[in-house]
């Protein structure tokens, strides 16, 4: 599929697609509804802004033991075994969450969620990225992952709502336990899923690779492009291609998940006590309702890369984005003192800028960043030192607010998102059109 661009998605790919972001759909839930249990976990265990910022970014730090345990299970085992495996992670921790006793406890059941996590980030992209068609895999990747999570996101934001509005003071309890409910679904439904067709010719079992294209409703041939495929075998040495000969690639990867990460979480998790703090409203119902506004509008960031991603460019949308959020940071750091208008406004530019740039390129270029035989390596190598730039940003936000208030800590996003800029202009790699043979095979 990958040298015919104009061939449509079957149904069986749909499917593959729907199953492969499932997991992002869970992280965009689990990580968004946390921020509105923050109202109450606080007073519930009388929780320091340290131990706060220890609840937010446990999670993270499972992130990036997940990212790279699974990766590399991945690439030695398969991908279709290591999906299944990350999602009991999800099940079974997120039902301890909400039964946790102390702050500590919780802190274990976060990060062990996390490490689950950490592997559906690790191979979501890889598995979108080697059954989709080239000229359309920006597109495919960006709506189908940065809708997921976009939806997990806002579906966490409503049900946080209604359980703030209509529940007691261990509300967060149910809040944090309800996210077990759909990834049980994910699990019973990614029994059937076929292992990646270029994983399995990667490994030399051709039979193989025809068969499981044939489960995606295609042939082999339309899948890869074998005109430009170099004739490898698995690498046995994994770490030392992706920093030597995929050096640029692997470090593109790297700085632009790292620029994007503290941003994106430091603002994402931490906007309702940002909104508590600016007094926008005086309830956890009031303000779960406003950031369930505000947070809403990076749908339209979502439209924007849909249409730009494969015609402008990777770079491109990049630019906009990390240029976006500086300019918004900028503008709220110079008003003496903001309005509750200016800071909503502002707030939506940052929300539409994050998706229109980093925060949905950083996992598209996950997917395409290095070849078949160690690119769920480099995947989690990539998501997890993004995680650890959003370990950084979600642990150090409630300090930095308590200490500096809201202008003091949104310097931390804005200089993150002017190296972002530089970042993409100094080694930025533009993947655009390409078929991922060309990409690597030369």
């Amino acid at each position: 599929m990958e040298a015919k661009s104009d061939e449509v998605l079957t149904p069986q790919m749909r499917r593959l697609l729907g199953l492969s972001v499932s997991g992002v759909f869970l992280d965009g839930y689990d990580i968004s509804i946390i921020s509105l249990a923050l109202l109450q976990i606080g007073k519930t265990f009388h929780a320091t802004p340290t131990q706060i910022g220890l609840v937010a970014s446990a999670i993270l730090v499972g992130n990036f033991v997940g990212a790279l345990v699974f990766g590399r299970l991945a690439d030695r085992l398969g991908r279709r075994l290591v999906f299944i495996a990350d999602v009991v992670f999800f099940v079974v921790f997120a039902i301890l969450s909400g039964l946790s006793f102390n702050v500590w406890q919780l802190i274990l059941w976060r990060f062990l969620i996390g490490i689950g996590i950490g592997g559906d980030y690790a191979l979501a992209s890889p598995i979108i990225a080697e059954a989709v068609p080239a000229k359309r895999r920006g597109r495919i990747l960006v709506l189908n992952w940065g809708g997921a999570w976009f939806a997990g996101e806002i579906a966490a934001f409503a049900v946080g709502y209604l359980f703030l509005h209509f529940g007691s003071g261990d509300a967060w309890r149910w809040m944090l336990a309800s996210g077990a409910l759909p990834a049980i679904v994910v699990l019973l439904l990614r029994r059937n899923l076929p292992e990646s067709a270029r994983w399995l010719l990667a490994q030399g079992r051709e039979d193989e690779a025809h068969a499981a294209a044939g489960q995606l409703g295609t042939s082999l041939g339309a899948m890869v492009d074998f005109s430009q495929r170099a004739a490898v075998l698995p690498s046995s040495h994994a770490l030392s291609e992706i920093f030597g000969k995929f050096a640029r690639n692997t470090w593109y990867g790297i700085l632009n998940y790292v620029f994007e990460g503290a941003p994106f979480y430091a603002l994402s998790v931490f906007l309702p006590l940002i909104l508590t703090k600016s007094g926008f409203s005086k309830t956890p119902s009031g303000i779960a309702l406003g950031n369930l506004a505000l947070q809403a509008t990076g749908i339209i960031g979502l439209v924007l890369i849909y249409t730009w991603v494969d015609t402008r460019g990777r770079r491109f949308v990049n630019y906009l984005g990390y240029g976006g959020i500086v300019l918004a940071l900028l503008i709220y750091e110079l008003l003496f003192r903001p309005s509750l208008p200016a800071i909503f406004i502002l707030f939506i530019l940052i929300e539409i800028a994050l998706w229109l740039g980093p925060a949905s390129t950083d996992n598209l270029l996950l997917g395409e960043l290095w070849p078949t035989r160690i690119r769920g390596t480099g995947a989690g190598i990539g998501a997890a030192a993004g995680r650890l730039s959003a370990i950084f940003g979600t642990y150090t936000m409630p300090v930095l607010i308590a200490s500096f208030g809201v202008k003091g800590a949104l310097i931390l996003p804005l200089v993150f998102s002017a190296f972002g800029i530089i970042v993409t202009a100094v080694i930025g790699v533009e993947t655009k059109g390409k078929t991922l043979e060309e990409l690597w095979g030369h």
